[in-house]
């Protein structure tokens, strides 16, 4: 208490003697005096309220703890009084008493002090978990954000990788197609030779058909229904031929590529129709609105090459150019379609044919028109 009291007075004693040091000060800056004690009686109030409730909260505490103590010692003595005055009661049980007392308020103020450090240290371990929860999260943000972009260029590798294997394979396409190409033209050099000496023959020879049935009326039923199923083998060879433009890119780049696709298609197609030696197979476009295609075996039938009957295919029919046009559409909804043609040979005669057509239902020659022509005379 009198430690407080002297500080008390000290702080009374300094707002006292202030206003002196003020007026010095007010002289040298060369300001008025009533200016500065006006300044100052603020100041110095304040500071007065300030330690007027600092000195009233230590005095009320240390109040409480004199109180606390005079009312534990009074306690204790009149304890000690009733012992003395009661014979009654044990000495030694109140003064054990009054120790266990003693020892569970001692006991009482170190767990509060470790109760206070505990929530210092739980605090501590808190703002430590705070930070460090915060440094992990960051670490894990920036390895997400740099998974994100190895992610992403994963994508465009695998976008690349993908491009460079189409670019691959349509060069590979076209590496086959140039490499039949070649094949094909080597073909059509050694089978010129062969053409030239074709021209050589008689007309009468060329014409002659290769094997004439003995006898024709047991036979005709039976070839006109082998020449059907012919052309329906013919018809699914062209369906399950896929055509290298299947792979093709849809982009301009590769346009080019596409359309000679289509082309080395047809002729892998008419390759094949070429090495049927049994027939006169033909084939129709309807894009073209044109005959596209027949084989060798028309030179046996007709004399004509099939260079020049597909040029001139109109002028050499004699009768039938009607039902020629009239079955390329009926063929739209019939499975098969047979009509009777008078052709001109090239000897100059006319022999009626017969021929069998069937459109291609799907794949790469979808609409396009597959025929069979044969003489008459075998099946009729």
């Amino acid at each position: 208490m009198k430690s407080y009291r002297t500080r008390f007075y000290l702080a009374l004693g300094l707002i006292y003697f202030t206003p002196i040091f003020v007026q010095f000060q007010a002289n040298a800056l060369g300001r008025p005096f009533l200016y500065s004690l006006a300044v100052w009686s603020f100041i110095g109030f304040g500071l007065f309220i300030y330690f007027l409730k600092f000195i009233e909260k230590k005095v009320k505490k240390e109040a409480a703890a004199l109180i606390s103590s005079r009312v534990f010692q009074i306690e204790k003595r009149s304890l000690s009084r009733r012992a003395t005055d009661n014979p009654s009661i044990d000495l030694k049980k109140v003064r054990l008493l009054a120790r266990e007392l003693e020892e569970y308020s001692r006991r009482e103020k170190f767990l509060e002090k470790e109760l206070l450090k505990l929530k210092g240290d739980q605090q501590h371990q808190e703002r430590e978990y705070a930070h460090l929860n915060g440094e992990l999260q960051d670490k894990l943000d920036k390895k997400e954000t740099i998974l994100s972009e190895y992610r992403s260029t994963l994508k465009e590798q695998r976008k690349i990788i993908e491009k460079k294997q189409e670019e691959n394979n349509i060069l590979q396409i076209r590496v086959n197609d140039l490499r039949y190409e070649l094949d094909t033209l080597l073909k059509l050099k050694s089978d010129s030779g062969e053409e030239k000496d074709f021209y050589l023959k008689e007309p009468e020879k060329v014409l002659a058909p290769k094997n004439e049935p003995r006898d024709k009326e047991q036979e005709r039923s039976g070839l006109a229904d082998s020449l059907q199923v012919k052309l329906d083998r013919y018809v699914k060879m062209a369906v399950r031929l896929n055509g290298a433009h299947h792979f093709t890119n849809q982009n301009a780049r590769y346009s080019e590529l596409s359309l000679g696709s289509l082309i080395l298609d047809q002729r892998r197609l008419f390759d094949r129709l070429q090495n049927e030696n049994a027939d006169t197979v033909l084939v129709y476009s309807r894009e073209e609105r044109n005959l596209v295609f027949i084989n060798q075996q028309v030179r046996y039938l007709l004399g004509w090459s099939p260079e020049r009957f597909i040029k001139d295919f109109t002028f050499l029919i004699q009768k039938g150019a009607i039902q020629w046009e009239e079955a390329l559409e009926d063929v739209k909804l019939d499975d098969q379609k047979s009509i009777r043609l008078l052709m001109k040979t090239r000897s100059g005669r006319d022999i009626l044919t017969h021929c069998y057509l069937k459109e291609i239902p799907s794949g790469v020659f979808q609409g396009y028109v597959l025929g069979i022509l044969s003489a008459a005379t075998a099946h009729s």
